[in-house]
């Protein structure tokens, strides 16, 4: 009986091709054991220097490149001066027209620039509000999206009038708003303007 059983197991396992299978597997595990042997291991310090390596950063100007921070004073009490205005724009590289039409846009005033190019703004705001000014400027008109540099320009398309912020370190491109003016109240100087 136990001869008849034996021999069934092998007829069911020659149909069903049991024994062969189970070899497959094996011979796998044993592939895959060799291919991860006959490659070489890198640890994060290896990976991490040939990333830094790739990038070639010794050419790469620094990212985290200073800007001026505004010195502000009041002259009178609706009244600020920004002092360093020049070095400001300088070092952002862009020009004193364009951040200062930004500035009196955002902050729906007036001013102007004296001969000592000191920016006279009319209202009372303090350094904190000048300062988030020119980093939100930065942001949308400055810096690199991509790599987050700040050596960049802007370029003004004049068959499509859309203006283009380029970088000069990796050379992408990206349209940005026109400064508009937002909306600003009637004053009494608006009216006596008027009459």
């Amino acid at each position: 009986m136990s001869e008849i059983v034996d021999k069934e197991l092998d007829d069911i396992s020659e149909i069903f091709n049991l024994s062969k299978k189970k070899k497959h597997k094996k011979n796998k595990k044993e592939d895959i054991e060799e291919k991860v042997t006959d490659q070489p291991i890198y640890n994060y310090q290896i990976l991490l220097e040939r990333v830094y390596s790739s990038m070639n950063t010794e050419d790469r100007k620094k990212i985290s490149k200073k800007i001026t921070a505004p010195i502000i004073s009041r002259i009178s009490p609706k009244k600020i001066v920004w002092s360093n205005f020049n070095e400001c724009c300088i070092s952002i590289n862009r020009e004193k027209d364009l951040v200062q039409q930004y500035v009196l846009c955002e902050l729906g005033t007036e001013g102007s620039i004296d001969g000592n190019s000191y920016f006279i703004i009319k209202g009372n705001y303090n350094q904190k509000n000048i300062e988030n000014l020119v980093r939100k400027y930065v942001l949308l008109y400055v810096q690199c999206a991509p790599c987050r540099s700040i050596d960049t320009y802007l370029n003004k398309d004049q068959s499509t009038r859309l203006n283009f912020l380029i970088c000069n370190d990796c050379k992408a491109t990206r349209t940005v708003q026109n400064i508009t003016v937002g909306f600003h109240a009637t004053t009494k100087a608006d009216r006596k303007k008027e009459k």
